[in-house]
């Protein structure tokens, strides 16, 4: 069975293998994505031909177009063909996407575009891609192909793709897709793990071997000895010095209690040093009346009473005679 354009008729042919059958029943309806509507049929006897004007049929549209033979007042299995009165270009490309992307390779896959959308039959698909660096590809194949596995690419590199569908009228290109291949792939990735671990797995058995083989050596490296702070020599050179700083000590605490005396005395309340300054003056009138004829000098006073007339005579409470 087959169907052809004739200059404003739509042929279509078929052959019988039963000479018999004299009679035929043509059916017809539009191929669209939902189921048809409406149903032409028409009957045909004593020819193995039927002709349609074209202006009966919708450009662009696929036809399906199905023979029936009659016999005896019994159907048999049809003929069935499809077919265009018009062809044109797809209204829009497939949808397409990449999968399995690897160092070198990918797998472009794409969707076949809706009946309605067709325009026409596909009769091929063309796959262009575009490396980062501007070389450009192409690879195309027949229609019943859905993927195709892009090989020989270049490692860690970004890539563009479009596919385009085409029919006897021209082609339309799908949306433009990104990828970009793997710098390492899963193999190398297995493969240099598998260098590490053997070479764990080599270097824990040297040092199995090595520790059976001299445990004491092993267990020096792996536990060194610690010093022990009382064997210390450090600690001995130390002692004398220990000593000088306690006679040190010592000297300083009496110094200390001294100075602490004085100051004790320094913090004394007012009133008791006024006391002290008084019974002094007293103390130097008497002596001064007794002895100044007889030419003594003038006694000693101990520090604390110098400290005090000193102090006193800062404030102006004794007489600077005295």
């Amino acid at each position: 069975m087959q169907a052809c354009l004739t200059q404003d008729q739509l042929l279509v042919e078929w052959r019988s293998s039963d000479p018999e059958v004299d009679t035929w029943v043509v059916e017809w309806f539009p191929d669209l994505d939902s189921e048809p509507s409406t149903f032409y049929w028409e009957s045909v006897s004593q020819a193995r031909n039927w002709t349609i004007q074209q202006d009966k049929l919708q450009p662009f549209w696929c036809y399906n177009i199905s023979v029936y033979p009659i016999w005896q007042d019994q159907v048999g299995k049809p003929y069935s063909i499809q077919a265009y009165v018009k062809e044109g270009i797809p209204l829009s490309g497939p949808v397409t996407k990449a999968e399995n992307i690897g160092v070198k390779s990918v797998t472009i896959t794409w969707k076949e575009i809706p009946k309605s959308q067709r325009n026409g039959f596909i009769s091929n698909y063309t796959i262009f891609y575009e490396a980062e660096d501007g070389k450009k590809f192409s690879e195309t194949v027949n229609s019943s192909i859905l993927q195709y596995n892009l090989e020989s690419l270049t490692r860690k590199t970004s890539y563009t793709v479009q596919v385009m569908a085409s029919t006897s009228a021209g082609g339309t290109n799908s949306t433009q897709i990104n990828f970009r291949t793997l710098s390492i792939s899963i193999l190398e990735i297995g493969f240099i793990t598998s260098l590490i671990g053997g070479g764990l797995l080599i270097l824990i058995i040297l040092t199995v071997a090595y520790g059976l083989k001299k445990p004491n050596k092993l267990k020096h490296l792996c536990w060194p000895d610690v010093p022990n702070p009382a064997e210390s020599s450090i600690a001995t050179w130390h002692g004398d010095d220990f000593k000088d700083k306690l006679n040190l000590n010592g000297i300083d605490d009496s110094l200390n209690m001294e100075g602490d005396r004085i100051l004790k005395l320094c913090s004394a309340p007012r009133d008791l040093i006024d006391k002290l300054v008084v019974n002094f003056e007293n103390f130097l009138e008497e002596v001064s009346t007794e002895e100044s004829g007889k030419g003594m000098e003038f006694p000693v006073l101990p520090a604390q009473l110098r400290y005090l007339c000193g102090v006193k005579c800062q404030e102006g409470l004794l007489r600077p005679g005295l």
